[in-house]
């Protein structure tokens, strides 16, 4: 296992760029898996209650309003129809 740890010391110290995207990978993996484990297992009974007209009248406006706004800053074309 010693010899193991050597290799890797020398192969990260002639190669710090490798190692450094070693370091990146293995902290973002972690933590990746404990959110998604603290989201499953810990935090199963929290919902998010959403009334789906509230939704809807939400997607609905922003539609509206980016449709606007292509339509005011574009060439005149309504091709947003």
């Amino acid at each position: 296992m010693s010899a193991l740890l050597a290799a890797a010391r020398r192969l990260f110290a002639r190669r710090p760029l490798l190692a450094n995207c070693a370091t990146y990978g293995a902290l973002y993996a972690g933590a990746e898996f404990s959110q998604q484990t603290v989201l499953r297992k810990l935090l199963v009974k929290i919902t998010l209650n959403f009334k789906n007209g509230s939704v809807h009248q939400f997607i609905s406006r922003l539609f509206l309003n980016v449709r606007s706004e292509i339509n005011r800053l574009g060439s005149g074309k309504s091709w947003c129809k």
